[in-house]
């Protein structure tokens, strides 16, 4: 029963894919002026290579089990454990699934294009709109473990394909856990995105194409070429910026960009309480950044606490 089910939801979950590439995005790809590439990129990502795979998967899957005469010799975890790289594929996809929520709301205000979608769904007789459609990806691959899971407990381990099963429901948790991760680290790219979005006229790579991480941010006073100025300060897995605080934000950018250093270019040395000064007064909560750079400077920052400053030092 288990098994006739997976594969049966198996076929179903295909049909539901041949219906977004033939009902909507075939004519949709007609539309150029209406649907550019960027567009139809972040409705549908690469649905298209999760379909060719799923039409290998499901076609193995029916092999496996002998379909449509399902024995007691199905072998459905090897035929899992076979294609587990595979199902990596659906991982770009359901990371690209927020973005869809918000471009398809976007294009259906226009009534025209609200109307070629409900048409769409006509055409195709579809039970769905396509913001249904498009989560069904998102649900088999969340579906998987808890299929194998029940394959599991009805499995004898004297069946040849035991050991199979349980290697199947292990990989499917790792492809899902692998799915979080990139979700994860594009939440993160999305962050620091956003992050420079904040910063008035800055300069140089775009953020995420230098690094991936916000590992620590805040006011150090900057002393340099005898002035002493309040500079916020980012530190990046891979670069330090640091910025003028905007007395007005325009929308949202309340820092302007003064400089960056890679981190590998720049080495940090602690001073002691009174070791620095500022027009012949001591500092205290200091430490010095030396440029190995082009610009070949050295500047002493301080913190307004020790115990900031010893949380910049372990950054």
């Amino acid at each position: 029963r288990v098994v006739s089910e997976m594969y049966q939801t198996e076929r179903d979950f295909g049909r539901d894919l041949k219906v977004i590439i033939d009902g909507y995005i075939a004519p949709m790809k007609v539309r150029e002026k209406e649907f550019p590439d960027n567009v139809m990129q972040r409705i549908f990502a690469n649905i298209e290579e999760l379909a060719e795979f799923q039409g290998r998967f499901c076609a193995a899957f029916g092999r496996a089990v002998g379909w449509p005469d399902v024995g007691p010799e199905a072998r459905v975890g090897a035929c899992f454990v076979t294609h587990k790289e595979g199902f990596k594929v659906f991982g770009p996809y359901c990371n690209n699934q927020p973005k869809a929520s918000e471009q398809l709301p976007e294009l259906r205000q226009l009534p025209i294009m609200d109307a070629f979608f409900r048409g769409c769904q006509l055409l195709a007789d579809a039970h769905l709109p396509i913001e249904g459609f498009l989560l069904t990806p998102v649900q088999r691959i969340c579906k998987y473990p808890l299929l194998l899971r029940e394959l599991q407990k009805c499995t004898p381990e004297e069946h040849p394909d035991h050991a199979d099963v349980e290697a199947a429901l292990e990989a499917m948790r790792d492809v899902c856990s692998h799915i979080n991760e990139l979700k994860k680290r594009m939440e993160t790219t999305a962050a620091i995105g956003a992050w420079q979005d904040t910063v008035v006229e800055w300069e140089g790579l775009d953020i995420e194409e230098t690094s991936s991480e916000l590992l620590m941010e805040g006011p150090l006073m900057k002393i340099s070429s005898g002035h002493c100025q309040e500079r916020i300060f980012s530190l990046f897995d891979n670069l330090l910026v640091y910025c003028k605080k905007e007395l007005v934000a325009v929308k949202g950018r309340d820092k302007h960009f003064k400089g960056r250093i890679p981190t590998h270019r720049f080495a940090v040395e602690d001073l002691a309480d009174g070791e620095a000064s500022y027009k012949g007064s001591a500092v205290n909560n200091a430490f010095r950044i030396v440029r190995s750079d082009s610009k070949s400077k050295s500047y002493v920052v301080y913190a307004k606490t020790a115990d900031l400053k010893q949380q910049w030092m372990e950054a």
